[in-house]
């Protein structure tokens, strides 16, 4: 992972702990003026990847604790 595209961004920009995947997932939908369906796959799997790389951790975790 080089970088972040447009969308990888704006999700990255997101991840503070404050917000959940399925609000940031809603954000970014309503923001483009499309379906949750359509956005839901794509912010799921780069946050997979942050994850993967422990970049990110989930609300209450630690980095290597999945």
């Amino acid at each position: 992972m080089a970088g972040f595209n447009e969308t990888g961004t704006r999700v990255w920009e997101r991840l503070d702990g404050n917000r959940t995947i399925a609000e940031i997932i809603d954000e970014l939908a309503r923001e483009d003026g499309v379906p949750v369906s359509e956005v839901a796959p794509a912010v799921r799997g780069f946050v997979a990847e942050l994850l993967a790389r422990d970049l990110v951790v989930e609300a209450g975790g630690a980095p290597g604790g999945r």
